[in-house]
């Protein structure tokens, strides 16, 4: 499957992964051929991008949960964030209302299901970037950022009852946003060092927004204020650092950071899975927790069975059999050319590497 820019989708293409609309219902069918009219429809619902199968290279990849989890996870954030906005218009700020409190569990609920089904699945792997709506970007990358934090939480030995608070706490990292001004989250040019300070202070209020407006457990909220602090001391908002962090916040950094790759940003395209483990792997020991971030590059594996690269000295290949101890490094068979047909071990090759994943349009 090809990871493909709506603008560049065309009618007949099949789609590889189901898509949901706003209540849960499926809006396109996994292997649909697209017509025009659905196309436009993808634009108006405000798609980046979708899978669909590509002719070349027909792979299958599955979700880490169930589509339809994740839509109700996310759903239920957003009548959350609704109603908070409606209790901060007639309270001023107050304690939340019974009906928001109503919502609250709701989420929590959610929240329990989405780490009931990791829990399960010691060994899961994320093989495909989440496709995301602009207009939902917010709560998509919060439900993400909670996905990708219990499995690193899970993979790190935590138990069922810490897995639940670690996922609460990465789903509200960015509460803070919604007092963002809408502006600045959506500029496409970089943020002036005012505006800067501004995006920054979603940490503090974030913390501070969950502590007056519900009874939570601390270590649930420290995630709000510390997801954005470095292992080396040089983040904000206080500058702290090693294991000074809550255990987690630095989950919910790596967790926080490897999404907000994968996003489409108004100033920028996704970045494939490759990039995203280089950028992870480059930042141990500096932005992130050197030990937590060896235990989730294991768990990502941007290169899975038929996906088509180029090597670094310009052969085209496919991907024949991934290497769980490195996935970085695996089987290929080359596809063009002379050498066609040849398989090469990328764990002995040591001068070959992949260069470009080209299942990405």
């Amino acid at each position: 499957m090809k990871l493909t820019n709506i603008n560049k989708l065309e009618p007949g293409q099949l789609i590889g992964q189901p898509l949901y609309d706003d209540r849960e219902h499926i809006l396109i069918k996994k292997g649909t051929p697209l017509t025009k009219y659905m196309i436009k429809r993808l634009e108006d619902m405000s798609y980046s991008y979708v899978y669909v199968y590509a002719e070349d290279n027909d792979y299958e990849v599955s979700d880490v949960i169930r589509p339809e989890l994740r839509q109700k996870a996310v759903n239920s954030l957003r009548k959350l964030a609704s109603n908070l906005s409606g209790d901060s218009a007639s309270t001023g700020g107050s304690k939340a209302s019974k009906q928001t409190v109503v919502q609250m569990n709701i989420v929590r609920a959610s929240v329990a299901d989405v780490v009931d089904e990791l829990f399960t699945q010691k060994n899961i792997v994320v093989e495909m970037i989440d496709v995301k709506q602009m207009n939902s970007a917010l709560y998509q990358h919060s439900v993400n950022t909670m996905i990708h934090a219990t499995i690193l939480g899970t993979a790190a030995g935590l138990d069922r009852n810490s897995l639940e608070k670690l996922a609460m706490g990465a789903l509200f990292h960015d509460i803070g946003h919604l007092m963002t001004p809408p502006e600045i989250l959506r500029k496409k040019t970089p943020l002036t060092e005012e505006e800067s300070l501004i995006a920054q202070a979603h940490t503090t209020k974030g913390f501070a927004f969950l502590t007056d407006q519900f009874d939570m457990a601390p270590t649930i909220k420290i995630v709000a204020l510390e997801h954005h602090e470095k292992y080396d001391g040089s983040g904000y908002p206080q500058g702290k650092g090693g294991e000074d962090l809550h255990l987690f916040s630095r989950i919910t950094a790596i967790a926080n950071k490897f999404d907000s790759l994968t996003s489409e940003r108004p100033y920028r395209r996704p970045e494939s899975l490759s990039e995203c483990v280089e950028y992870i792997m480059g930042g141990g020991g500096s932005h992130f927790d050197p030990k937590l971030t060896k235990i989730y590059i294991q768990h990502i594996n941007p290169y899975p069975v038929n996906t088509l690269v180029k090597l670094n000295d310009g052969r085209v290949a496919t991907v024949v059999e991934t290497n769980r101890q490195f996935f970085m490094r695996p089987k290929v068979k080359i596809i063009k050319g002379d050498e066609k047909g040849t398989i090469i071990d990328l764990m002995h090759s040591l001068n070959t590497v992949i260069e470009t994943d080209l299942t990405m349009s």
